[in-house]
């Protein structure tokens, strides 16, 4: 993986995720259970997390600046992801899908300033153990879209088909 492959993943599959995304009508984004207790607006709160948590690091190494590491590094994702929808669950829609645009704008744009050997050796980001950005970002983020492209997809086959 090279950094020009990464943005364009991320691009593309932020892009499938936007797609879905306008799939389901506005008066259904918060109201309606997607998967197990979380609404469509759940969902994008929670992807909204991992890129303003990966942009936020990013943007420290840009700047020469230390994480310091918190509760959450080292916490199992399920704990984290239940802690992560307590605090945003009764945030209004439309602050969720501006915070999503702009957190995903955010990501970006820290990526692209990143010169591509941080992206691709391992870095210390505060966890137990150093971590290849473009590795994470898979699972945490680009990836991640499509995992909950398919959800949101599949329930609105079923509501609006």
């Amino acid at each position: 993986m090279n950094k020009s492959q990464l943005i364009q993943i991320l691009r593309d599959n932020r892009q499938e995720f936007d797609k879905s995304l306008r799939q389901v009508p506005e008066a259904f984004l918060d109201n309606h259970i997607v998967s197990g207790s979380w609404s469509v607006k759940h969902i994008v709160s929670h992807l909204n997390y991992y890129e303003e948590w990966y942009a936020n690091r990013l943007e420290e190494i840009a700047n020469g600046k230390d994480y310091i590491s918190t509760e959450y590094d080292g916490m199992h994702w399920q704990k984290r992801n239940i802690i992560i929808h307590e605090q945003t669950k009764d945030i209004p829609v439309d602050v969720v899908m501006a915070k999503s645009r702009a957190g995903f704008e955010r990501l970006l744009a820290a990526v692209t300033a990143t010169p591509e050997q941080i992206l691709i050796e391992p870095q210390e980001l505060g966890g137990p153990h150093p971590l290849i950005i473009w590795q994470v970002l898979r699972g945490d983020v680009y990836d991640h879209y499509l995992a909950h492209v398919k959800i949101i997809r599949n329930w609105v086959n079923t509501q609006f088909s």
